[in-house]
């Protein structure tokens, strides 16, 4: 079914370009307003900007006390049971940079955020996340994106610093992790586009990515993305494209790979004011090389009390590929909500996982006194058959505001809550599966020089 999805994809696809191209390449010669690239920004991540807007560079530092509670630490043992549910008041203080510059023929975005926390009950440390796009127009119908995605962690209820994120950057982010161990990732992506007409666009590029989980039970992961996309707008305000990709996976200390191909076709609109809609619909052919657990015959068990064996398996699945994207940009304040459902690279414990994921963001930057960020988050893994492990599911929500009690002095809160479950007491290395729920606190004060506060997560 799914592989008649793909045919049907490109076959539409290619006749709706062949079709449309002659006539459109002749009004494009009376619209030359038409100017700018005919593949619309599928990207909708807020890297560099706040409330809607971009910002010019602006620095923080900032000094809270916080209270954490449902730490996750790894716990080896060969008994189920939730670990000890650890928790506790410490110290932090935090720094970074938030901004976005323009230049005739480039744009740099960045987001860098670090912070170390002291706690009086519970291991301190660092944890320090960068997030930065640059574009440049090398000519006149070329141009080329790179982007760069790095961090390093020891808690797992981290996923509210990447709020600017989509979906679809965090490939390599720790999003989904299960235990507060120190983790360091790297993404980086780049990709070139050619507008051969005012409507017609053609785009290629990669991205290689690796997670280390210093827990050696824990496996890292390397990986790679190959993909292209062929874009057409309609109308001004309206694409549609087809995407594919081929991506591969493998994992440290554990046998096999994995690896599979995607077709999407997209569609784009921005309509009214400041309202953009973003939809795919595709599929994959996944190819998973990897060891399962079999039961043994039962003569072996008789003989040698063995009652499984590890066996080589290399199968194919066929999965749907689903995203979907609305944003909305107001005066002060921008809203967005997101969903995909695509195969993921699981976050140690889960593999090679079939996901699916939400979204819901605001921003608000007010005159002079106020900005509030907030956040909630939906995920589930279903890894692959040669794991047996049940269905991983995540919930998520976060709540910050920034007040400004002087010229450059602000009052910050935040609250953050995780929620998680699994369809399994143990992983298959024995370690004990950490508690369900965490909750983490904020308050204090911050400087940053600018006009208005905004928020720093």
């Amino acid at each position: 079914m799914i592989k008649r999805i793909l045919l049907a994809a490109l076959v539409f696809s290619s006749a709706l370009l062949a079709q449309s191209d002659q006539q459109a390449d002749q009004k494009d010669k009376d619209q030359e307003e038409y100017d700018g690239p005919s593949i619309l920004t599928r990207d909708k991540s807020s890297i560099g900007e706040r409330g809607g807007k971009l910002i010019d560079f602006r620095y923080y530092v900032d000094i809270q006390g916080v209270y954490d509670s449902g730490f996750a630490p790894y716990v080896a043992s060969t008994t189920a049971g939730p670990s000890e549910n650890t928790g506790g008041p410490g110290t932090s203080i935090s720094w970074g940079v938030i901004g976005t510059r323009l230049w005739k023929r480039d744009r740099l975005s960045l987001e860098y955020h670090g912070d170390y926390t002291d706690y009086q009950n519970y291991t301190s440390g660092n944890n320090e996340f960068l997030n930065l796009h640059y574009s440049r127009i090398l000519q006149r119908r070329l141009t080329l994106d790179i982007r760069e995605n790095a961090g390093t962690t020891y808690q797992a209820n981290g996923y509210y610093r990447f709020a600017p994120l989509t979906s679809a950057d965090q490939i390599a982010v720790p999003v989904n992790d299960l235990f507060d161990i120190r983790t360091k990732f790297l993404d980086t992506r780049a990709d070139i586009t050619w507008q051969k007409t005012l409507r017609l666009s053609f785009s290629a590029g990669g991205t290689g990515f690796l997670i280390r989980r210093d827990q050696y039970a824990i496996p890292g992961t390397n990986g790679y993305d190959a993909h292209g996309s062929i874009a057409y707008r309609v109308k001004r305000t309206q694409t549609v494209s087809v995407n594919y990709s081929h991506d591969w996976f493998t994992f440290q200390r554990e046998y096999g790979h994995s690896q599979f191909d995607s077709v999407q076709l997209g569609y784009n609109i921005d309509f009214g004011h400041h309202w953009a809609f973003q939809a795919g619909v595709g599929g994959s052919i996944v190819r998973v090389l990897g060891l399962e657990v079999i039961p043994a015959d039962p003569v072996v068990t008789a003989v040698l009390g063995i009652t499984s064996v590890s066996v080589v398996s290399n199968r194919t699945y066929e999965a749907p590929k689903f995203s979907g994207g609305l944003t909305k940009k107001f005066e002060r304040s921008s809203a967005s909500l997101n969903y995909i459902q695509d195969i993921s690279p699981g976050n140690g414990v889960y593999l090679t996982s079939r996901q699916s994921a939400g979204s819901a963001s605001y921003s608000y930057v007010g005159i002079s006194k106020m900005s509030i960020g907030a956040n909630a988050i939906y995920s589930t893994l279903s890894s692959f058959g040669q794991q047996n492990l049940g269905q991983y599911h995540n919930i998520g929500a976060g709540l910050g505001v920034t007040y400004r009690i002087g010229r450059d002095m602000h009052m910050t809160f935040r609250y953050d809550f995780r929620h998680y479950t699994t369809g399994a007491a143990l992983t298959a290395s024995g370690a004990v599966i950490p508690p369900q729920d965490e909750h983490r606190v904020s308050l204090g004060f911050g400087y940053s020089p600018g006009d208005r506060p905004i928020a720093i997560w």
